[in-house]
């Protein structure tokens, strides 16, 4: 992923937010230990900007600076008590203007590998979890900007950077647009197949690159761009990698984050049809994988349920699963993933699939 030594490991996607899988204890005791010390994370950041803005030409200083706002964020949005707390917490960097440092660097320093990663790290943790951040963000260039980045250095797994790509379009749809705009979507799919077959081969760096442009489809395929996605004609690859990387970490998630999207529209209904992916869900389901894959997989099953595909779905099996899952007690996911433990309360896997049957059983009485 997009962070470089030093700068601890996390990763944006859009299922409510993906985040950060690999969270790091290392610095939150450092952050709490600031903290007891009297720490002002807001001294620091204004400090930061500061130098920033004196040295635009000074990369080392862009680097510092893009470091301190990756903290900073990082500590506001990894202390929060509520995930709903984390917004009001981080308004305070728009007023501040710390969002335009970050983006303007990578513009001035487009060949600069390591600033991109500094950066692009910066970025993403600005926008994590908050709109006003994000939307400013958009304003300011930097959707263009962080995939310029990947576009810049396109073989290299580490310079996939789809986590933060989804960043800006998990809660702003107009970045959304932006995205699609200025070449995501195809550049995504282009992405995953430079890496395809390394990662099917076993390379983990050329898995997670595949992964990374997943996080950003997973909210790149939401409102308005539904239609833009089965237009690009990517579907049948998308049920591909859906089934060849099932058992990959957190891939077919994100994937199912996308079709429960383009299944509550006819057009991306029959493509999800056409490309087998119905006998591939309910496949996935029988198996009770963990419960954030399973959720948006059950939304998935219901929007192509209400798109005419009921009787197949049935005859692929899917009330008997659906009905387990509606009982099934999930393991605990802390041991696997971490990342859903400040966000877990939005999965609502039982009632999601609870729906499905429902609507599945009703067709039978038409």
């Amino acid at each position: 992923t997009l962070m470089p030594e030093g700068i601890a490991t996390l990763d944006s996607t859009s299922s409510g937010q993906h985040q950060s899988r690999r969270w790091s204890a290392q610095h939150g005791r450092a952050a709490k230990a600031q903290r007891s010390a009297g720490y002002n994370i807001w001294a620091e950041v204004s400090a930061a900007l500061t130098a920033m803005r004196a040295k635009p030409t000074d990369a080392a200083a862009q680097m510092s600076g893009c470091t301190v706002l990756f903290h900073a964020a990082h500590t506001l949005s990894t202390t929060a008590k509520f995930f709903r707390s984390i917004r009001s917490r981080k308004a305070r960097f728009v007023k501040m203007g710390a969002i335009e440092p970050p983006i303007v660097a990578l513009e001035a320093f487009p060949d600069d590998k390591s600033l991109a990663q500094v950066c692009s790290s910066a970025i993403l943790m600005l926008n994590l979890f908050t709109v006003d951040t994000a939307t400013r963000a958009g304003e300011l260039g930097g959707v263009e900007r962080v995939l310029a980045v990947q576009k810049r250095w396109p073989n290299d797994p580490a310079m996939q950077n789809g986590g933060v790509q989804g960043s800006f379009m998990d809660l702003v749809p107009a970045n959304r647009a932006k995205w699609a705009e200025a070449g995501g979507i195809n550049e995504c799919f282009a992405s995953i197949k430079r890496f395809y077959a390394r990662a099917l081969a076993g390379d983990t760096n050329a898995t997670d690159a595949v992964l990374q442009c997943t996080y950003a489809l997973s909210s790149g395929c939401q409102a308005p761009n539904e239609h833009r996605v089965v237009a690009s004609g990517h579907i049948p690859f998308l049920v591909q990698v859906h089934r060849e990387f099932g058992t990959a970490f957190r891939v077919a998630e994100e994937i199912n984050q996308c079709t429960r999207v383009l299944a509550t529209s006819q057009e991306g209904a029959d493509a999800l049809a056409a490309a087998g992916y119905i006998e591939q869900l309910v496949g996935e389901m029988h198996a009770k994988p963990d419960r954030y894959r399973v959720s948006p997989g059950c939304l998935a099953a219901l929007g192509l349920a209400n798109k005419g595909y009921a009787a197949r779905l049935r005859h692929a099996g899917a009330v008997e699963a659906l009905h387990n899952l509606t009982t099934y007690v999930f393991p605990p996911m802390k041991d696997l993933d971490a990342s859903h433990a400040g966000y877990a309360y939005t999965y609502t896997t039982q009632k999601d699939c609870g729906d499905a049957l429902k609507h599945l059983l009703s067709t039978l009485l038409v």
